[in-house]
């Protein structure tokens, strides 16, 4: 493949793909069911511990989905071109089809997990909002900030492994 040409799916990538598309989903979806019971207060931010610490209104319900929109768009388009993503890893020429595949993969992770966090922020905003929830939950922001850095360190280990094995 050349280096101009666009990274295949694979099955795991086709998953991730489907399961940004049904968070999207699930969130428009929740915002328009609970529409009329959402009161015209609601979080608009959640503090370290995960408890709301600011409250806008209701309007911002859009925003917020609009965002998680912009997120799912901009790295479905960045996923286009995946040579525009740097790993601290010289790129040999030979293995230059399987860093590109790598890095197609490590956008298709990385928007399935930041529109799938989005989403959750969301349902649960809506959720404190009506009185069903009190906030995001202690472990979300150590969860998150794991789940991002494991998932830059594993493609980063996979980049230099590429890089040894063509050495």
């Amino acid at each position: 493949m050349a280096t101009s040409e666009k990274p295949r799916y694979t099955k795991v990538e086709l998953v991730l793909e489907f399961i940004s598309l049904l968070a999207l989903l699930t969130y428009l979806i929740y915002i328009v069911a609970n529409w009329s019971s959402v009161p015209q207060i609601i979080p608009d931010h959640f503090g370290w511990a995960g408890m709301p610490d600011s409250w806008d209104s209701k309007g911002m319900l859009p925003t917020m989905l609009y965002v998680t929109l912009f997120i799912y768009i901009l790295l479905s388009v960045l996923s286009r071109f995946p040579g525009a993503i740097n790993f601290p890893v010289p790129v040999n020429e030979d293995k230059s089809e399987a860093h590109l595949q790598l890095r197609f993969s490590l956008i298709l992770w990385i928007k399935a997990e930041l529109v799938l966090i989005a989403s959750y922020i969301g349902v649960q905003g809506i959720r404190v909002a009506i009185g069903e929830s009190e906030g995001l939950g202690h472990c979300f922001l150590p969860m998150m900030l794991v789940t991002l850095i494991i998932t830059g360190a594993i493609f980063i280990y996979r980049a230099y492994n590429l890089k040894s094995a063509s050495l």
